[in-house]
């Protein structure tokens, strides 16, 4: 969680306009409220995830309001390192 966190702070130090949001470990993201409506969000992993929590994430920030949710990092059982989220895949529309 320490490199969450020191990535976290050099993302605000080399560019201020952006806004970092950790997540800690063990903690489910529907606990949390995020404020990204109206942004395109990209979810850093800096260790392995469940695909899981990782598709929690994703859905609690689509409903947040994000445009879009760019995962980018591992996660068990996916077979690739990039995942793409649209809101209206995972709210269900066509």
């Amino acid at each position: 969680m320490l490199a969450a966190w020191v990535f976290a702070e050099c993302v605000k130090r080399n560019n201020p306009a952006k806004a970092p949001l950790v997540l800690p470990n063990n903690e489910l993201p529907d606990d949390y409220r995020w404020p990204v409506g109206g942004l395109d969000v990209m979810v850093v992993l800096l260790d392995q995830q469940s695909p899981e929590r990782v598709l929690l994430l994703g859905r609690e920030l689509i409903y947040a309001g994000a445009l879009r949710v760019v995962v980018i990092g591992e996660t068990d059982n996916l077979p690739v390192r990039l995942t793409l989220f649209k809101p209206k895949k995972m709210m269900g529309a066509a």
